[in-house]
């Protein structure tokens, strides 16, 4: 009698979890549904996904959005990077054989096709600027003459008002540290 009590209340438990399974299976039907309705995809604010990979990004512009398409709008005079009359290197580039047969051509007659011409700044070198004292003795009282420093050369070595002024410029509104300013300077060839 133990074995059929004991068979009866496993199967209510069996009964009471099956019931249980049902309403549980229920709720995460609903739930994924209203996942579903909302439409919840993962983007940068609830996953690890960077903020590139989202798809609906809201627009933080103030500007008021215009019907005309981007870039740059008929009659817009464009500026450009002109081409220097003069520059100060040429290298011209000829081809030394036919890339087709292989014909020598260092003897043949050349024309212009393109030219492409590449700005930069040359390196920076210090102009060192000294000053020379001199004196000499009057010849009528025989006292010692002896010429005045400028009042901007008060050291016997400065910096002059142009590195001054980029080092102003650099640390007041650029904000770059003195030790980054110091970085900065310490490869250009001060002796």
């Amino acid at each position: 009698m133990k074995l059929q009590e004991e068979i009866r209340k496993l199967r209510l438990e069996n009964d009471l979890l099956r019931e249980e399974v049902k309403i549980l299976t229920g709720k995460v039907n609903q739930l994924l549904k209203i996942i579903e309705v909302m439409g919840h995809k993962k983007n940068s604010r609830n996953s690890s996904l960077p903020p590139s990979s989202d798809i609906t990004r809201k627009n933080k512009s103030l500007r008021n959005r215009s019907d005309k398409k981007s870039g740059g709008q008929l009659g817009h005079k464009g500026s450009t990077l002109l081409q220097s009359k003069n520059p100060e290197r040429i290298t011209d580039l000829k081809s030394n054989f036919c890339k087709v047969c292989g014909y020598d051509l260092s003897s043949a007659n050349f024309k212009i096709k393109s030219r492409r011409q590449v700005v930069e700044i040359p390196p920076i070198q210090p102009v060192y600027h000294e000053y020379r004292q001199y004196s000499c003795n009057c010849p009528h009282c025989h006292n010692e003459q002896v010429t005045e420093f400028p009042s901007e050369v008060p050291s016997p070595i400065q910096y002059g008002g142009a590195i001054q002024s980029l080092v102003s410029y650099l640390s007041v509104y650029q904000y770059i540290p003195y030790a980054r300013l110091k970085e900065i300077l310490s490869p250009l060839k001060w002796s």
